[in-house]
């Protein structure tokens, strides 16, 4: 008679450290955890984990098996592993977050959202939900996008930016116009061009969008 198949986070995650010879304590190493927390985790009949992600990551097997049960624990084909090296995790900040997460004030275990990027990106990498209409229609309100503070941004590049005359954060693309940088919004109903000046800050480039399905 066949083993039943684990059913959630739970079950999984105690089948996985069996199967790969990892003990709780461990693990909990791995993650920057106590070891009561992991030990909740095996034994609770938890459905859902904050640390998914970084659990996925510090036992090498596949999140989405961890997370939901789908595909296998662990890649077989090496074009899979080959995804799975590339994938990275990224936090969902709210905005207000942005300057306490680039300069390491953040604990991860903190964040409850994150979302995933294939490809080179710094360590301080994050994502927002944008929350005007300022980039319609390119980008609605609502849209993940997903920015890297190191990279170095260069018109015309869509960027993150405080502020400082209005106290506020925006998205906008960065161009350059008479030589003068400016911050350009594709909605011009209720939304005007700004100047970028040197009390300003560019708090990354975007590098991916991920829209809203509707």
């Amino acid at each position: 008679m066949n083993k039943k198949a684990p059913e959630v986070f739970s079950d999984r995650l105690l089948y996985a450290l069996k199967k790969l010879g990892m003990s709780q304590a461990e693990l909990a190493r791995k993650i920057n955890v106590k070891r009561q927390a992991v030990q909740y985790l095996c034994t609770s009949g938890a459905t859902k984990s904050k640390f998914a992600y970084d659990i996925a990551e510090a036992l090498n097997i596949n999140v989405d098996w961890l997370v939901a049960g789908k595909g296998e624990m662990i890649f077989k084909t090496t074009r899979e592993q080959q995804l799975l090296s590339e994938q990275k995790v990224v936090p969902v900040l709210n905005w207000g977050q942005i300057n306490a997460w680039i300069n390491g004030m953040i604990n991860r275990a903190s964040i409850n959202e994150w979302t995933t990027i294939h490809g080179a990106l710094g360590d301080t990498a994050y994502a927002l939900q944008l929350r005007d209409n300022s980039m319609y229609p390119r980008f609605d309100s609502g849209t993940t996008i997903i920015v890297d503070p190191s990279i170095s941004p260069t018109p015309p590049c869509f960027v993150v930016v405080y502020i400082k005359r209005i106290h506020d954060f925006v998205f906008r693309r960065l161009t350059k116009e008479s030589g003068q940088l400016t911050l350009y919004a594709y909605n011009d109903e209720g939304y005007r061009q700004l100047p970028l000046f040197k009390e300003d800050q560019i708090l990354g480039c975007m590098l991916e969008a991920k829209w809203s399905a509707f």
